[in-house]
């Protein structure tokens, strides 16, 4: 879990990019999830300044509640 700060922040921006299974707003910024193996921080910055971001914080996060609410939300949604 990457958590994300900074300005123009697009989570759609995310869409299709390899590593990231999802990027959700989370406060001001945005949670980008996918396996740690795969998700990249260079990567994920990229492709946020490509689509207009600014002043990018990336660092490493912990899952909270609101996260494992939106993951089981996701799942029953798509059942």
């Amino acid at each position: 879990l990457i958590a994300v700060r900074g300005r123009g922040l697009d989570a759609a921006a995310l869409a299709g990019v390899p590593g990231v299974t999802h990027a959700e707003p989370f406060g001001a910024g945005l949670h980008v999830r996918g396996p740690a193996d795969q998700l990249d921080d260079a990567t994920v910055r990229a492709a946020l300044e490509r689509a207009g971001g600014r002043d990018l914080e990336l660092a490493p996060a912990e899952a909270t509640l609101e996260d494992v609410f939106l993951a089981v939300a996701r799942q029953g949604a798509a059942a």
